[in-house]
């Protein structure tokens, strides 16, 4: 595992993200990841939606955490409503 995480980190450096949750269906796939910031800076939640019959993907940062474990509290299941994600938490 520790090899494993090292070689994430070090393709994709700060830009690693780790899956909190996700969901597919034959239509769609979302996911809400978030990346852990060293230097002290903002952890950011992300929700990655792509639509499989169009192949079109949407990703935003949803929120910036203070610390990676405020992922839990906010998110505990994702939402597709008009092709739009959205958390249990608005």
């Amino acid at each position: 595992m520790v090899s494993n995480t090292h070689d994430l980190l070090k393709q994709f450096g700060i830009e690693v993200e780790i899956t909190h949750i996700s969901k597919k269906t034959n239509t769609f796939s979302a996911k809400v990841t978030y990346q852990i910031r060293p230097l002290n800076q903002k952890s950011q939640a992300i929700v990655v939606y792509q639509d499989l019959v169009s192949h079109e993907t949407r990703k935003c940062v949803f929120q910036e955490l203070n610390m990676y474990e405020d992922l839990y509290f906010l998110v505990a299941s994702i939402t597709i409503k008009n092709g739009a994600c959205a958390s249990d938490q608005g």
